[in-house]
């Protein structure tokens, strides 16, 4: 999005062992606050929306090899701001929001086989700007906003959860230090067997950067 609000449909490819970027096939449609995951050599991405009054349920998968878009069964519930983690055969997407106030707890399943989805159970909190990491079998869920019944509104999160794909089952961990007090849009990545946990933060002008580490698991 520029500063006309104009959605970009570009899609960039960044080679780290030469530090550059390549612009590859534009994106089919021009949007924001979409999911992505890259599994099996494709990338996926899911949800999001086209303007500020309705949210997509649509799915689009990039073949990595072909350089090319296809389109792929939509969700049952379209999402924005939802957590994307691929495991085995399966994508998998929880939560998210159909728009600012209307919370989503769903973890919905694509088969990546019989491109068909189902919403097989709830998350155990209702959680925006989601975002979610497969690490040794379990994904684990960072939600920077959890949706407060009584107040009826977003609150930061202080919690991490931990989803087990073989049965379903859920499990809380407290966040601790620097990391529980953020309450901006995380993203997590796994290096090396450690889960790095990061945050979105005012632009520093004299590097350019807006993420800085919060914390590791």
């Amino acid at each position: 999005q520029d500063d006309n609000n104009t959605f970009s449909r570009a899609v960039f490819r960044y080679d780290p062992g030469v530090n550059r970027w390549e612009q590859l096939n534009d994106f089919p449609v021009a949007g924001w606050k979409y999911g992505a995951v890259q599994h099996q050599n494709r990338a996926f991405i899911i949800g999001g929306s086209p303007n500020y009054e309705r949210t997509w349920s649509e799915v689009w998968e990039y073949d990595l090899k072909n350089y090319a878009w296809h389109q792929r069964a939509s969700m049952p519930i379209p999402v924005i701001g939802a957590g994307i983690a691929g495991c085995d055969d399966r994508i998998y997407v929880f939560g998210g929001s159909r728009d600012e106030s209307e919370q989503v707890n769903a973890v919905q399943v694509y088969d990546l086989a019989t491109d068909r989805w189902q919403v097989t159970g709830e998350m155990p909190a209702h959680l925006y700007f989601i975002t979610a990491v497969l690490q040794k079998d379990f994904i684990y869920v960072f939600g920077s906003r959890v949706w407060d019944a009584e107040l009826e509104r977003w609150a930061p999160n202080h919690a991490v959860y931990r989803f087990n794909p073989l049965d379903g089952l859920w499990t809380q961990f407290s966040l601790a230090g620097p990391t529980a007090e953020a309450s901006s849009p995380r993203h997590a990545v796994v290096v090396a067997g450690t889960i790095y946990l990061v945050e979105e933060v005012e632009p520093d002008l004299s590097t350019g950067s807006v993420l800085k580490l919060s914390g590791t698991y």
